[in-house]
């Protein structure tokens, strides 16, 4: 489905459906240009894309979280999310009370594992990228204040300070002006 913000109407017409159903884990991250990545979540490994200049579905390479060496499996669940840097790497979050943090290239179409969450990603859990620190923000839900950042530039977690809330399910996270 689409929503046409000028006519205030919903249509499916011009939209191929996902050739997959999406559930909880799932997310959805646009490129800015011309595809959308899909998280399929539903405690499954499934990526996808949809382009939008031809409507077509495509399954990309599955998921990895280096199960089952590093985890238990590599499927996604509740507390699933998605981080866009803008340019190539698309970061993802196991959820379902996992660890699993990885990185796919858009331009070679693999995944990366990077090392675990520092706390199991939940019911709103999320992530997001900051191109001022070049770092991922996680929260990982769960009814907990807390929040990390991950730089990729050293590749390690730290602790900040705690949010005077909690964060759970209807949870988000977003970047505005130097603001999380």
């Amino acid at each position: 489905w689409r929503y046409d913000i000028a006519a205030n109407t919903w249509s499916d017409a011009a939209a191929a459906d996902s050739p997959q159903a999406f559930d909880y884990g799932s997310d959805l991250k646009y490129d800015g240009s011309r595809y959308i990545y899909a998280l399929k979540g539903n405690s499954d490994d499934t990526f996808m894309r949809y382009d939008t200049q031809v409507d077509t579905w495509e399954v990309l390479t599955n998921i990895n979280f280096d199960g089952p060496d590093t985890q238990i499996n590599n499927l996604v669940y509740i507390g699933g999310d998605l981080a866009f840097d803008g340019n190539d790497k698309i970061y993802a979050i196991q959820g379902n009370t996992r660890s699993g943090f990885a990185q796919y290239s858009i331009n070679s179409n693999s995944w990366t594992v990077l090392g675990n969450l520092p706390a199991l990603a939940y019911t709103g859990a999320q992530i997001e990228y900051d191109s001022t620190t070049n770092s991922i923000y996680f929260v990982p839900g769960w009814d907990r204040p807390f929040l990390y950042k991950y730089s990729l530039d050293t590749q390690v977690w730290t602790s900040l300070s705690e949010s005077p809330i909690v964060f759970s399910a209807g949870s988000a996270m977003r970047i505005v002006s130097g603001y999380l």
